[in-house]
């Protein structure tokens, strides 16, 4: 009788996961969660629940949890994920939940990001939409050397538009600025502008290796720059626009995740990372 419930569970899951595919991938992998999650998995979720917020994907932060816990999880300074904790009202994103608590906010409502479905990814995905949208953090404090990774995809890529930058002090930001190229080149500015070089509209998983004269930036798992970055730090941090709010610059498209690591991977531990990553966003 047991057996013939799974059969059945199994199917429905099939049927539903075939007309949300958002929500489809999740619900199948719930079949084979482990029935013994992390503590830290239990912990964050019972704050983001007692906070009105949810999870939406908790096979994918177990099994984030599960991979780097005895790699580079104790290293991590920063961690949000659309299939992470999220509060959401009318579909404007009013709060992402941080894995180690440093929350991302807007200051007013129009300023909230929306979630939406992103066809490319067939997941939902933190859209900003060029136009004043942005959210931030006071509490973050990390300096250089540090790994940073964002998953994304631009819409435009014609403008000048921000990623993400500091929230206090120096400026620390990655952006798109420079408009007589097409597509507008990504570039880092830390006291000088780095051009990191060009990334199209399609799935994004850049991964950036601060590390001054050694410095390194991934797009996709294949490197793409090389060189120096100057030092610099994040003293908050702000995410759809820069540090500066007089400057125009909004970011225009989806942002699936940000990661932060106090330290520079090791090349084996870089590759557990590339792979988790690109496995979960079915990036080549």
């Amino acid at each position: 009788m047991k057996s013939k419930s799974i059969f059945l569970l199994f199917w429905i899951v099939l049927i539903v996961s075939s007309f949300i595919p958002s929500y489809g991938q999740d619900l199948k992998r719930l079949l084979l969660m482990d029935d013994n999650p992390e503590k830290e998995t239990t912990d964050y979720k019972n704050r983001v629940s007692t906070d009105n917020g949810y999870v939406q994907s908790l096979y994918y932060l177990d099994s984030f949890i599960k991979k780097t816990k005895d790699n580079f999880y104790d290293d991590i300074k920063f961690w949000i994920s659309t299939e992470w904790g999220l509060k959401v009202e009318q579909e404007k994103v009013l709060k992402q939940y941080d894995l180690k608590g440093n929350d991302l906010t807007s200051p007013e409502i129009e300023n909230c990001p929306s979630l939406k479905l992103n066809d490319l990814f067939r997941l939902n995905g933190i859209y900003y939409s060029g136009n004043k949208q942005f959210c931030d953090n006071d509490t973050l404090a990390v300096e250089h050397p540090m790994t940073l990774i964002l998953v994304i995809q631009q819409t435009d890529g014609l403008q000048k538009e921000a990623l993400l930058d500091t929230k206090h002090k120096k400026e620390h930001s990655i952006l798109f600025d420079d408009e007589s190229v097409d597509p507008v080149p990504l570039s880092v500015e830390i006291g000088k502008k780095t051009v990191i070089g060009n990334i199209g509209i399609t799935k994004s998983f850049l991964y950036f290796e601060f590390n001054g004269d050694s410095s390194k930036v991934f797009n996709n798992g294949v490197t793409m720059f090389a060189g120096n970055i100057n030092s610099g730090e994040l003293n908050g941090i702000r995410i759809g626009t820069l540090k500066n709010l007089q400057k125009d610059y909004y970011f225009s498209g989806y942002i699936f995740e940000i990661g932060i690591i106090g330290k520079i991977l090791a090349p084996e531990q870089r590759m557990i990372l590339t792979n988790l990553i690109k496995e979960h966003y079915s990036i080549n």
